[in-house]
């Protein structure tokens, strides 16, 4: 990685839906950019290089965003964030070569 994530690395949350609520978290894992839904997202850490993965401006809109869905979709936005990440992480394992 070449410095923390920018906004524009972000996806815009317009399809307020369900369905929008699955899809921006299914970019956001895509991306290999989630994180808990609670954690702040100045605190989120890259793995590569142990430094803020997001920028400010980025930390802003997913601040804004991450309000906006919970206003909206309250304890979904949890279990969305989780089916997406797991369902992520199953596709890699089953991707793997056997060991």
């Amino acid at each position: 990685m070449t410095g923390p994530v920018d906004a524009t690395r972000i996806p815009d949350w317009s399809d307020r839906s369900h369905q929008g609520l699955v899809r921006w978290w299914q970019q956001m894992v895509s991306q290999h950019l989630a994180f808990h839904p609670d954690d702040d997202p100045d605190s989120v850490i890259s793995f590569a290089d142990g430094k803020a993965l997001f920028s400010a401006d980025a930390c802003a809109k997913l601040r804004r965003i991450l309000d906006e869905m919970h206003r909206e979709h309250g304890v979904a936005v949890y279990q969305v964030a989780e089916q997406e990440v797991l369902g992520w992480m199953l596709m890699q394992e089953r991707a793997s070569p056997a060991r």
